[in-house]
């Protein structure tokens, strides 16, 4: 019977004491065996045909009697001395939503291989018809000869490299799956024979035809109905919408919870006074996070991000951002106690504001200009998170995106407006702000959000502590 991994078969027949051996497989194995040298010219006329996409397979014929497996070797012997019959022609029958189908997995960054147990010459034709990707020519291709003389290393570059990989193995197949998981790669494979098996199984996501064999269908995490690729990018770009939007949100969470966790050992270590009330930290959570993250949820982008791991893209936006904000932050608090006088200082370090009543408006002027800057910098994190412009970040797979900066604006408007201005303004512990005041705020918020954009843009900090990209 035919194997895929000797990629021929034959049957050996015996009548009336004269034996009679047919073969049927890939032109590569079946003329090495052809006795008439001038047979061979025809692999002109079987390399137009794969370059036209056709499959093609060698028929001949042989008087030695086909040998058993031996026991040294699962691969039979090839009979020698063979007679061509003939050869025969096939043409592949593609589906008219392949071409759309591919052009949408593209669009969502994901990079897309070839692996078959046809001619490589083939496939690359077949690739070329259904627009498979720009650029193919004979050097995107390697044959499963090829791989076997490839270290497991080697093997890792060159899967990444290649898009079309053909006379392969079920043994090379697996390889090739654990080479680009081992290069750092999320690999989906689809497959429908039994010979995709152990692929499908080293697969992170193993995806097999309903047409397919039982074998397959069992390990496969996905079925695809009427063997139609046509739901799966739409599904896939799903799922990066669901993971990119919980990073996103992860970032605008972590980011205040680890700002104000430090703000307050910080701020409590320098001896200062307590940062803000829990009228304020109410404010916080709502202007800085409940309500930016509903838009990064629903506005959430699809691709696949430049940090593969999730860990390190938060890592990296969350510990500049947290950081950042602490030192300006105690900063700005310094700053303001600098500012009021010397008697009324000493009741607010002592914390003796409720027998000072001048002091207590002091101290409430001082927590709500903390308020507001960091009110300020926690709406400038939605528009770093999702930009409006590429250059704002040094991740490709950002797309720009004006509606996090409008809704930023918006509730900046709204918190300046129903809480800094408003006549209700004593009911969230806030103090009027004067001009002044509120002028050095902004500038205080300026420098903070240039310092922070350098440290993102510039890797300063994931450079300092060894974060990796993947």
């Amino acid at each position: 019977p035919f194997n895929s991994a000797y990629k021929w078969s034959g049957l050996t027949l015996e009548s009336n004491d004269k034996v009679e051996t047919f073969v049927l497989g890939a032109p590569e194995v079946i003329l090495d065996a052809v006795s008439n040298p001038n047979f061979k010219s025809l692999q002109t006329q079987i390399n137009q045909f794969q370059e036209e996409g056709l499959r093609v397979l060698v028929f001949g014929t042989s008087a030695n009697v086909l040998e058993s497996k031996s026991i040294s070797s699962a691969v039979p012997n090839l009979p020698q001395a063979l007679e061509l019959l003939g050869i025969l022609v096939f043409s592949d029958q593609i589906r008219p939503e392949v071409a759309t189908t591919l052009a949408k997995f593209r669009e969502a960054g994901i990079m897309l291989k070839v692996i078959s147990g046809d001619n490589p010459g083939t496939v690359l034709a077949l690739a070329k018809q259904i627009n498979f990707g720009e650029n193919l020519g004979p050097e995107v291709c390697i044959s499963g000869p090829e791989i076997d003389l490839l270290s497991d290393l080697e093997l890792q570059k060159v899967s990444e490299l290649k898009v079309v990989f053909g006379r392969i193995t079920p043994f090379q197949k697996e390889r090739l799956v654990k080479a680009l998981i081992n290069a750092g790669h999320y690999v989906a494979m689809v497959g429908d024979g039994v010979n995709d098996v152990m692929s499908l199984k080293q697969a992170n996501l193993g995806i097999a035809m309903e047409s397919g064999s039982q074998a397959t269908r069992s390990v496969a995490d996905i079925l695809l109905l009427n063997d139609s690729f046509a739901s799966l990018p739409q599904g896939l770009i799903e799922g990066q919408k669901i993971r990119n939007g919980l990073e996103d949100v992860f970032k605008i969470f972590l980011t205040r919870i680890a700002y104000l966790v430090l703000l307050i050992v910080v701020v409590r270590v320098a001896g200062l006074p307590f940062p803000f009330t829990i009228k304020q930290s109410s404010l916080l959570a709502g202007f800085t996070t409940s309500l930016p993250a509903i838009g990064l949820t629903l506005w959430a982008h699809s691709g696949v991000s430049k940090r593969r791991n999730l860990s390190s893209s938060v890592i990296h936006f969350v510990l500049p951002a947290a950081l950042t904000l602490v030192i300006f932050g105690t900063a700005l608090l310094a700053y303001l106690l600098i500012r009021v006088p010397l008697p009324l200082k000493e009741a607010i370090l002592s914390g003796r504001l409720n027998s000072v009543h001048e002091a207590r408006g002091f101290f409430l002027e001082m927590q709500s200009a903390l308020t507001t800057f960091l009110i300020l910098a926690g709406l400038s994190l939605p528009i770093f998170v999702a930009p409006p412009f590429r250059q704002l970040v040094n991740d490709s797979s950002k797309k720009p995106d004006f509606r996090p900066i409008m809704l930023s604006m918006f509730l900046i408007i709204i918190f300046y407006f129903g809480f800094i201005s408003s006549p209700m303004h004593s009911l969230w512990d806030l103090e009027f702000l004067s001009p002044d005041l509120l002028y050095i705020i902004f500038n205080w918020f300026l420098a903070w959000a240039v310092t922070t954009y350098i440290c993102w843009k510039f890797e300063l900090l994931d450079k300092f502590l060894g974060i990796s990209l993947k």
